[in-house]
């Protein structure tokens, strides 16, 4: 849980949303990596273009890293009350 307020407090830093925070991440990972939003609003649409024009420091990157290690994941994807609803 840490981490998840490690990330909303950069992300605040920023002026981002944690979710464009993690795409501006996911998009220094290099030009080979497209990550692809859905939206059906104009208004987040605009957020993601905020997102790919944010420039991350070395440091944060660091710190982006951190959060976003796999060895950072805890938990299951879904509550157990809804796995059966997805399949699982």
């Amino acid at each position: 849980m840490a981490l998840v307020a490690e990330m909303g407090q950069l992300a605040q830093v920023l002026g981002l949303s944690p979710a464009q925070l993690a795409l501006a991440w996911a998009l220094s990972k290099g030009d080979d990596i497209v990550p692809v939003t859905g939206t059906q609003r104009v208004a987040y649409l605009a957020q993601s273009v905020a997102a790919e024009r944010t420039c991350l420091s070395a440091q944060q990157l660091v710190q982006l890293e951190a959060i976003f290690s796999p060895q950072a994941v805890a938990g299951e994807r879904y509550p157990v009350e809804m796995l059966s609803g997805v399949g699982i």
